[in-house]
């Protein structure tokens, strides 16, 4: 069981009928599926998965969908251009493709996905150590609401996009709140792993 106060990576899942689409799938996704399923009070059909760059804690439960647990058919991955590079190039998620258990759809900058009825994701980029991939926020967006969903930054002021402006534009935000003071990790450059306050 899973304890009531755990901390969790961060993920979203997006719930239409038994449809559910993810954006990020964590280390933790065996839990955050457990949720979906508890809230579904049945296994959910993933129908899409929103990968938003490629640091550890954003794509590694891809790893459950493959031969030795899930085993899954076809689940549509949507990521950038340099994180498909990624993708396609390392192992083990290269037995992900391969075995067809997942594949890969391009997303572009600003360019929205309709997933159903009304509602569509559009992806952003946003500046943030990007050695192997590039990163995304994205808006997920319906008639009636919108989420602003940013897991990953280097800082609000190094961003060509006022925050404050999508902040007024959006029901929702979820933004990076990775630290609260520059301190909090002894023994380690924060310039190194640059997040806002």
């Amino acid at each position: 069981a899973l304890p009531i106060f755990q901390r969790l990576v961060s993920s979203l899942a997006i719930l239409s009928g038994n449809d559910c689409w993810l954006i990020d799938i964590t280390s933790d996704f065996s839990y955050q599926l457990r949720m979906i399923e508890t809230e579904l009070n049945g296994a959910p059909r993933i129908s899409g998965i929103f990968v938003s760059h490629a640091h550890m804690g954003h794509y590694m439960g891809l790893f459950e969908l493959g031969l030795e647990v899930m085993n899954t058919h076809a689940i549509p991955v949507y990521v950038m251009g340099k994180m498909k590079s990624f993708l396609e190039n390392n192992a083990p998620f290269t037995q992900l493709l391969e075995l067809n258990n997942i594949r890969l759809l391009v997303l572009q900058d600003n360019y929205p996905i309709d997933i159903f009825k009304d509602v569509k994701i559009i992806p952003f980029q946003v500046p943030h150590r990007n050695e192997y991939s590039e990163t995304v926020g994205y808006h997920i967006q319906s008639s009636r609401q919108s989420v602003l969903y940013i897991p990953d930054i280097d800082s609000w002021d190094g961003w060509d996009t006022n925050i404050n402006q999508l902040i007024k534009e959006s029901d929702i935000a979820l933004l990076d709140g990775t630290f609260y003071v520059k301190t909090e990790l002894p023994n380690r450059d924060l310039s190194a792993i640059p997040h806002p306050s």
